[in-house]
């Protein structure tokens, strides 16, 4: 059967499976131990769980028993932030703070918090989508426990200033968890980020979907979420996904040989989107954010008089695969309420799209993309 050509644009949703990964997931299933187990079959098993820890601390400038394995990042901010809550022995400590564009796994914490007795608060955010260090300098005191913060937004890009915000946390005795899940292609440390939690995903990065991991200090008490065995030092119950965090420390190792290159491939077909997008579309488009530093892979932009929902879907049946927002909030008719929290209005907020490329993206799939999205774009509001 012959394809349809398509260029894929969405991989902040998540990215192609790297050859590296899907080598490592085959050999993977190729084994019949429980890691768990004492004989050979099981040690072999341990050992690509090892493997793979080792690769994820080396990338992160951690210990090796600092990082545990779980189903992805939505996991890991569940258990970074409601772990805290449950191991939280500071009575008075009864608020956490996030950042009002924090993924919606981190919002939409609240009510399971405030069961719990505390409360999730928000933290504005400025319109170019950076946090407002003010507005968090105002709002740490002594009866926070904890703050949230993305190390970059996963909609519009944006990087934020979490040192700074995690130096202010520290010095008031509060937690910082941070969300890296769209930056591990950067060259950071959580030692630069000041964080004492971190979440991490495997498929934003060419490895395979269903895994992930939370990098936990050493000394934060933080309670286990997930009980019935002594897996991951007892911090998360359940036989472990070898296979899925094999390809995860394949996919890390990849990105550690060659980082650079992906990075440089991300930017250029970006910029090679963007440049054609204004030869064909000059005053149809905008950047939705101008004067903030943006991940090399993103290019969130709001189209004038044409609704993200209706561009979409013309876009995909041109063979470009795009987004709108959060791939975990899609389904909803309303704007994205990231687009909403920089202070767009409604209408405005309805003609955000996002455009993300990775590891494989090239110029040429980008030139083909905004040729296709130029067309689609110009159907679209001939029907309006």
């Amino acid at each position: 059967m012959q394809w349809e050509r398509r260029a894929y644009l969405d991989h902040a949703a998540t990215s192609p499976l790297m050859p590296e990964a899907r080598r490592a997931v085959t050999a993977a299933l190729e084994s019949i131990g429980n890691p768990s187990s004492l004989h050979a079959d099981g040690r072999r098993a341990r050992d690509l769980l090892d493997e793979a820890r080792e690769a994820v601390a080396d990338r992160l400038r951690c210990a090796f028993a600092e990082v545990v394995f779980t189903s992805g990042a939505t996991e890991s901010a569940n258990h970074a932030l409601v772990g805290l809550a449950l191991g939280s022995q500071l009575g008075k400590r009864r608020t956490i703070l996030a950042s009002s564009i924090e993924h919606p796994c981190v919002l939409q914490l609240a009510p399971t918090l405030r069961a719990l007795g505390f409360r999730l608060e928000t933290v504005p955010v400025t319109r170019n989508g950076v946090a407002d260090l003010d507005a968090w300098s105002d709002r740490i005191n002594e009866g926070v426990l904890a703050v949230a913060i993305q190390h970059a937004n996963n909609e519009l890009g944006t990087f934020q200033p979490v040192r700074a915000i995690a130096d202010m946390a520290h010095s008031a005795g509060c937690a910082v968890f941070v969300d890296a899940v769209q930056t591990l292609y950067e060259p950071w440390t959580v030692d630069d980020l000041g964080a004492d939690l971190v979440a991490l995903s495997a498929h934003k990065i060419g490895g395979p979907p269903g895994v992930g991991a939370l990098y936990i200090r050493g000394g934060t008490r933080v309670n286990a979420l997930l009980r019935g065995g002594s897996q991951e030092r007892e911090r998360r119950g359940g036989t472990e996904n070898v296979a899925g965090i094999a390809g995860f420390g394949a996919a890390v190792r990849a990105l550690a040989s060659h980082g650079e290159r992906f990075r440089r491939a991300r930017r250029e077909a970006r910029d090679a989107f963007l440049r054609r997008l204004s030869e064909l579309l000059p005053s149809a488009w905008r950047p939705t954010v101008t004067a903030a530093e943006v991940l090399d892979g993103h290019a969130h932009v709001l189209f004038d008089g044409a609704y993200a929902e209706r561009l979409l879907i013309a876009m995909d049946l041109l063979g470009v695969s795009a987004s709108a927002g959060s791939a975990c909030s899609a389904g909803s008719l309303e704007p994205s309420p990231v687009l909403l929290a920089i202070g767009l209005d409604r209408e405005t907020a309805k003609g955000g799209v996002r455009f993300t490329f990775g590891w494989c993206s090239t110029a040429e799939e980008a030139l083909w993309a905004a040729e296709r999205s130029s067309e689609a774009y110009s159907r679209v509001v001939a029907r309006t």
